[in-house]
């Protein structure tokens, strides 16, 4: 049952993704740097540290079950 539960979960985010990733093609560029370039450069920053955050913390749950077995 809850193999079920989770398959079913699993099937309705990946619909809610499909759904909230057919924008409008114009939604592509939130910020435009010719004019907000500080802006932009803040958030691409922002968003540099948050996917290197993500990779630490995966290797590092990677590593720990690797010396738990």
């Amino acid at each position: 049952m809850n193999r079920c539960r989770t398959a079913v979960a699993t099937a309705l985010v990946a619909f809610a993704a499909l759904l909230l990733s057919t924008v409008p093609a114009g939604a592509q560029q939130p910020v435009d740097a010719t004019t907000d370039g500080g802006l932009a450069f803040v958030l691409f920053a922002l968003t540099m540290f948050v996917f290197a955050a993500i990779i630490f913390s995966m290797d590092r749950i990677r590593r720990h079950r690797r010396d738990d077995d």
